[in-house]
């Protein structure tokens, strides 16, 4: 049977529906005939109740193809056809008064609204009713897996969404700490207290707990896994899940949402053992801290067992959140957290932090990053993420410290803007006090990370949330992109091959295209894209023109070739290097011109430094 239907083609399943819909309007009009008084007419009211019979079937099989009623899919009638069968069922309802008074037929006003709350009943009862026929079919030869939702806010929701889709799963239940929506449902999926998951996955023969709730403490997600690991169940993010069954669309959509990913499951605590080793007992400096790859780098060293972790930033807000977070489960094994308020720019407060703390390890994550803010304000990007770089870099030299890991972007090759150009120059910073101290010095370079503050995807979500429209600068742009959980891990791990003054490059995957990232994260949301082909669709996609400073693609190596490291996505570029009296010289000149707030001087010195910037300052042309 479900051979069958499956073989129909798209053509004929849209003439079944357009005969189901109009079929109902005799069924319609005889149960409104039934249960109302007829009109009143003194010859031939048989034969004229006929005729409009035979003329509103017509209309119907003419209102719907209009609507596009058939060309909307069984799973997608609620979000998209529902709308449009209230239209069709007003229409009809015009259309029986009309044709009734063509005839001769007065019907009264109670009558009318009869007839198309009827007609409107029986088409949605019909749609249902072939919906779960079918899914009883399905499911009779196919059993599916079940999996039970831990959050029933916005990500649960669309995950829920996009499962629905997948054929072989199903949603037993939603479980939410809020005691408000307790015993309630969405969209007829019972939402249960935590409490009771583990005795509906018995009852229910379900082995996986989908970690829907990214706003939890890392604690707490912690505290959740080992709690439901106890009863034999598996828990998963949304992208984890997806990476599981290998829907690579989905995993990029909700790793959106998944901005802290679960460290306590046994395949990241896996691959921390293989250098957890290098930063167990020690003193570990993160600028940086507060932002989204320098907490994740914190979160990481936890299960490393560091003596101390000491979480340097410059915004408070953003101190105070890695603070409270980093440090409710760093207490549970004993580490210390040290919050220090401040700017690596400032050489005094960099100077007491290393004379204050034995420091060991250095994570330099801290960096004013966005290419718009410092294109307008490049001479404070180039103080915070050159000279600060530097005041560090020279301070754990002083200070004799172990390794140094500058965390640096795919922005530094050839950039076209005063931030990408200004990483480079701190990596060549890091590279001239590599040649020349006993502390490890190195750098790790990658491109974007999903979900981080002010990057796209929360900028997607945001436009997507207020109706759109959602913004792409041009149709063509690709980025690279990670999560900030594998790029952190990589991170920690490049960090304990160097040698000194190496160039560290993470396998980023394919470039991602910014328009398909945009349609995608509008489909998972529920939504469904405003085009020329699809004029009724939800949400607009605008094409604004590049930014200053903006690259269509970005690239990962400077250099030709790369070298293999023992990780197979981390590689080691083959990068020039100025020498020591070159870097120190455009040191010097760059801090007068700071200094003088001079900044074509500024920009001259990067002219001179960095490969590949002068030729490539101004935007690229925009393709409208």
């Amino acid at each position: 049977m479900l051979g069958r239907i499956e073989k129909l083609t798209r053509a004929q399943k849209r003439f079944v529906f357009l005969f189901v819909d109009t079929s109902l309007l005799p069924v319609a009009l005889g149960f409104t005939l039934l249960v109302q008084s007829t009109p009143t007419e003194p010859f031939g009211s048989n034969t004229s109740i006929i005729a409009q019979t035979v003329i509103l079937i017509c209309l119907a099989a003419l209102f719907t193809t209009y609507l596009k009623i058939p060309n909307i899919r069984l799973r997608d009638y609620e979000i998209r056809a529902a709308g449009k069968t209230v239209q069709l069922s007003i229409l009809l309802s015009l259309a029986f008064m009309a044709t009734g008074k063509l005839f001769g037929l007065q019907y009264p006003l109670g009558t009318i609204m009869v007839f198309g709350n009827s007609y409107l009943l029986f088409a949605v009862t019909s749609r249902v009713m072939m919906l779960k026929i079918l899914e009883m079919i399905y499911l009779a030869g196919h059993p599916r897996e079940r999996l039970i939702i831990y959050g029933a806010g916005q990500t649960g929701m669309n995950f829920a969404k996009a499962i629905q889709s997948k054929e072989h799963y199903e949603i037993l239940s939603y479980a939410d700490d809020n005691p408000a929506i307790q015993s309630v449902a969405i969209d007829g999926i019972p939402i249960a207290r935590p409490s009771q998951i583990p005795h509906i996955a018995k009852i229910k023969q379900a082995h996986k707990v989908i970690l829907a709730m990214p706003s939890l403490s890392f604690a707490r997600q912690v505290a959740i896994v080992r709690r439901f690991e106890k009863f034999g169940l598996e828990v998963l993010t949304p992208s984890d899940f997806a990476e599981l069954i290998g829907d690579e669309e989905m995993g990029q959509v909700f790793s959106l949402s998944d901005h802290q990913q679960l460290l306590g499951r046994a395949k990241v605590d896996h691959k921390v053992t293989e250098f957890g080793d290098n930063y167990r007992g020690k003193n570990i400096l993160v600028t940086g801290a507060g932002g989204t790859i320098g907490s994740e780098l914190c979160r990481q060293l936890l299960s490393c067992g560091p003596k101390q972790i000491i979480l340097l930033d410059s915004s408070e807000f953003a101190l105070y959140n890695a603070d409270m977070d980093i440090s409710s489960f760093a207490n549970e094994l004993g580490i210390e957290v040290k919050p220090v308020l401040g700017s690596v720019s400032d050489p005094r407060l960099v100077a007491s932090v290393f004379a204050e703390n034995k420091i060991d390890v250095v994570f330099h994550a801290a960096a004013y990053k966005h290419v718009p803010m410092v294109e307008i304000n490049s001479l404070a990007g180039l103080e915070n993420n050159v000279l600060g770089t530097a005041t560090l870099a020279k301070a754990s030299h002083d200070a004799n410290a172990e390794r140094f890991i500058l965390v640096s972007s795919d922005k530094a090759v050839r950039p076209t803007n005063v931030m990408g150009a200004s990483k480079r120059m701190a990596e060549l910073v890091v590279q001239d006090q590599a040649s020349r101290s006993n502390t490890v010095f190195s750098m790790v370079r990658f491109g974007n990370v999903l979900g981080s503050s002010g990057s796209v995807v929360p900028l997607f979500r945001n436009q997507i949330a207020h109706g759109g429209p959602v913004t792409v600068t041009h149709s063509e742009v690709t980025r690279y992109f990670m999560t900030v959980q594998e790029a952190s891990r990589l991170v920690l791990m490049a960090g304990t091959f160097a040698q000194g003054g190496e160039v560290y490059v993470l396998d980023m995957g394919e470039p991602v295209e910014i328009l398909n990232l945009a349609r995608r994260m509008i489909e998972a949301s529920g939504c469904t894209v405003k085009t020329a082909e699809n004029p009724d669709g939800d949400i607009e996609i605008l094409t604004t023109g590049l930014r200053q400073g903006e690259k269509m693609h970005e690239e990962l190596l400077l250099g030709e070739g790369n070298i293999t490291t023992p990780h197979a996505k981390i590689f080691c570029a083959r990068e020039e290097s100025l020498s020591e009296l070159e870097v120190a010289a455009a040191l010097k000149a760059l801090r007068h011109a700071i200094a003088t707030t001079d900044r074509n001087a500024a920009l001259d010195i990067l002219y001179g430094c960095v490969e590949g910037y002068a030729e490539a300052a101004s935007p690229p042309a925009v393709e409208m």
